[in-house]
């Protein structure tokens, strides 16, 4: 089914399922960044669990080569309007639940996965918990990890779980304190919202409820589609009592052309007029 053919999207691919889980990876460029995202995971052993495929949105650079070199599935999508994020992940999402795959890993390409042990938890407490959507702490990468170097920051809290402030503003718990900080070593369904930053998600029920919405190309999409899970009462859960992966935080966001103020208004006239519950 070719969707979005209707915006003039085109795309292509190149996947070979197996047994592992299939990890959706979006990018535009940013060939670095892949490799470094590609050496962390290779060298924690994750490969072992998951199959990356990368979905190249419009790049310039031959981002198809370097997944051949890695034998990584590829997803090439073409069309005449800025970066989508929420666009990329569907046409992904729809794809492989064509071919059959039931479960999948959402991920950044600055998101790294330095740990088969955190890995391996956050599948099983994924199927344990009979999650439809899961997420995982995250937190500032280390030097060793880091594509952007972020010296202030490492070893710190980026996501402990997701919450709306007094003014209804989605926000992150914990963010940048330190990661012995108490309060976010809990797996729970309470949360308000998950980044989606690196999800695992029940394909069926992400198809059937939509998807993400594609008015909102590459923010607040995530904090909405929590909201429609939750409307739909379909669980999701935060899973960070002794597991996290490593998150450089928005690397690339200097290809979106739509502004943070922009992306927050849309996202609040959508949850306004479609009657979204913010608790």
């Amino acid at each position: 089914m070719n969707i979005y053919s209707d915006l003039g999207v085109r795309y292509s691919s190149s996947i070979n399922l197996d047994d592992r889980i299939p990890a959706l990876i979006p990018t535009h460029n940013a060939t670095g960044l892949l490799k470094n995202s590609f050496r962390i995971m290779i060298k924690s052993k994750c490969l072992n669990l998951i199959y990356p495929i990368i979905i190249d949105d419009r790049s310039s650079e031959n981002i198809k080569d370097l997944c051949d070199e890695y034998n990584f599935g590829y997803i090439r999508i073409d069309h005449d309007s800025e970066f989508n994020y929420s666009i990329n992940m569907n046409i992904g999402a729809q794809l492989l639940y064509e071919l059959g795959a039931t479960t999948a890993l959402f991920l950044n390409n600055d998101c790294y996965l330095h740990s088969l042990n955190s890995l391996n938890e956050f599948i099983c407490r994924h199927g344990l918990y009979q999650s439809k959507l899961s997420g995982i702490k995250l937190v500032y990468p280390p030097l060793r990890f880091s594509f952007k170097k972020n010296i202030k920051n490492q070893n710190k809290i980026q996501f402990g779980g997701g919450y709306f402030n007094r003014s209804s503003v989605p926000d992150h718990k914990y963010k940048k304190r330190p990661l012995f900080t108490s309060g976010h070593n809990i797996d729970t369904e309470d949360t308000a919202f998950l980044t989606g930053a690196c999800n695992l998600v029940e394909l069926d029920d992400f198809i059937k409820i939509g998807m993400y919405d594609i008015r909102l190309p590459h923010a607040y999409q995530d904090v909405l589609l929590s909201l429609k899970y939750k409307k739909n009462n379909l669980k999701i859960y935060y899973i960070g009592k002794d597991i996290y992966f490593y998150h450089d935080e928005s690397t690339t966001r200097s290809n979106d052309t739509l502004s943070e103020h922009e992306s927050y208004s849309n996202y609040k006239r959508i949850v306004q007029n479609e009657n979204f519950c913010i608790v």
